[in-house]
């Protein structure tokens, strides 16, 4: 595997794991959140049913599809006015609830749309630095090591006193 494979798949990992943490932070405040105000539960229900909701009135025809489709807009939007009218009386964040990402272009994806974001790009660029780096510190400790190794074996063949004990 190559250098840039092993750290593409390690920085993609890292996005992966970064994004799930943030999903999974968000979904423990929503549910702390849901626990100690019921009406943002209540609000939040019917807020994920808007698509179910959607889908039944589509079904019932064409007939008046456009204002039953115009009323849920403007219950949906009643309803987003009312969480966050209710959570900033509590002294919240309207967006509380949502995932707090490290990068706000790309979620912590690593792609806007289908190219690399500049973040994934820099994490890369960082992480091929730091190896690089970690190469050139082993082989200066290895030359190190060895120039020492040198002088001891000349300092014995020149038959002078070794300081440091040999």
């Amino acid at each position: 595997m190559s250098l840039y494979s092993e750290n593409f798949d390690k920085i993609k990992t890292e996005y992966e794991n970064k994004r799930a943490n943030a999903i999974k932070d968000a979904e423990a405040r929503t549910m702390e959140i849901h626990a100690k105000y019921p009406e943002i539960k209540a609000i939040d229900s019917e807020l994920r049913a808007t698509g179910i909701n959607l889908l039944n009135e589509a079904m019932k025809g064409k007939e008046g599809l456009e204002e039953r489709i115009k009323a849920m807009e403007v219950r949906n939007l009643e309803l987003q006015t009312k969480r966050s009218q209710i959570l900033k009386s509590l002294g919240l964040q309207a967006d509380v609830t949502d995932p707090r990402y490290e990068c706000k272009e790309c979620l912590d994806t690593g792609y806007v749309g289908i190219k690399m974001c500049k973040c994934f790009k820099a994490a890369l660029a960082k992480s091929a630095f730091e190896k690089a780096m970690d190469k050139q510190n082993k082989e200066a400790k290895k030359l190190a090591e060895q120039e020492a190794r040198r002088q001891r074996a000349s300092a014995i063949v020149n038959g002078q006193a070794l300081v440091g004990g040999m």
